[in-house]
């Protein structure tokens, strides 16, 4: 993994196998937290989309993406803290979202491994501040029958342990699937389904829906 992959590059074939299941071609993917977008490069190629959007606050990984992973027709980049820089002339506009968020609440510094990682941008999203703030804000862009696919760690667990070990990795206030579903629900979304992202791994894709 460099130094620009949050883990999307692994990823990326799972994403595209749960959109191919929708039966559905989309007309613009957006991916949040994009890096540089392994996630929807792959759902372009394979013709699932026909624009994709990818945004990202590091330009570094944009860049790296662009420059590395070829660049192809219909993508647009932008660096954006969030959606705060996402021009509002894509309101109503996005029918797909995608994304692998920041992943972990409070990365613990006492753990073997978070005392690397506690202070890396890619795994941290303390407080949730990142997700409340997309999910706060993301409706206007979205078409009224948007998809959103949202990979998330462990989402039953207080408690992440990253290995077999003793110190957790990961220690949130709230199992996370309950402080996502009251996002998506204050914000008009609807939690659609939650499927294991792969055996043996503890992650997750949540859809959601844009409808009540």
């Amino acid at each position: 993994m460099n130094k620009h992959d949050g883990g999307g590059r692994i990823l990326s074939p799972l994403f595209t196998e749960q959109i191919r299941r929708m039966n559905r071609k989309f007309n613009t993917c957006f991916e949040w937290c994009s890096g540089p977008g392994y996630i929807g490069r792959d759902i372009l190629k394979n013709n699932l989309c026909n624009n994709l959007i990818l945004a990202d606050i590091n330009p570094e990984s944009l860049i790296y993406g662009r420059d590395n992973l070829g660049s192809s027709r219909g993508i647009v980049y932008y660096e954006s803290d969030n959606l705060k820089q996402i021009p509002k002339e894509l309101y109503g506009k996005i029918d797909l979202v995608v994304a692998n968020p920041p992943n972990y609440f409070n990365i613990q510094s006492s753990h073997p491994l978070g005392k690397y990682s506690c202070n890396d941008l890619r795994p941290n999203d303390r407080e949730w501040k990142i997700h409340k703030d997309f999910y706060s804000n993301i409706k206007p862009f979205l078409t009224d029958d948007a998809i959103l696919l949202v990979h998330e760690i462990d989402i039953f667990e207080k408690k992440f342990y990253l290995q077999v070990d003793d110190i957790p990795y990961d220690v949130r206030d709230n199992a996370p699937i309950m402080d996502f579903y009251n996002m998506i629900k204050s914000n008009d979304l609807t939690l659609s389904d939650i499927s294991v992202s792969y055996s043996g791994f503890s992650g997750y894709f949540i859809t959601i829906m844009n409808k009540n």
